[in-house]
């Protein structure tokens, strides 16, 4: 499961050099940029809980947005930060903290992370 795809350009051959090299540079900088992905999931918040996030260690986790599924239009207090330990062998991040939130079996909860994964590529043009 690939979830962390960057920009890729269409392989071309030109005629002109000049315009291979552009190609070639703007490929390279789509390469150097973090890339980021949502994952929406349904559940009671466990600790730990494994978020799957495929194949690539992300460089950091946070929970976007947070909506308690009993009580939609309620606020839920709690932060972003979310501390992880990647586990392949689990299906992927286990998540071990959440900022300011308790673990529950009865509140049900739709998490909304963004996953960031490091940029392919970091060196300079």
């Amino acid at each position: 499961m690939t979830l962390n795809r960057n920009t890729q350009l269409r392989k071309q051959l030109f005629d002109a050099k000049d315009l291979g090299e552009h190609a070639r540079d703007a490929q390279h900088a789509f390469d150097s940029q973090s890339r980021s992905v949502t994952k929406t999931i349904e559940a009671f918040y466990t600790e730990p809980m494994v978020l799957g996030v495929g194949s690539e260690e992300p460089e950091n986790i946070e929970l976007a947005r947070i909506i308690n599924l009993n009580a939609q239009e309620t606020p839920v207090s709690c932060g972003s930060m979310v501390h992880y330990n990647w586990k392949p062998e689990l299906g992927g991040a286990q998540i071990t903290s959440i900022d300011g939130l308790t673990p529950s079996v009865t509140t049900k909860y739709r998490f909304k992370f963004r996953v960031w994964f490091p940029a392919r590529s970091q060196g300079v043009l």
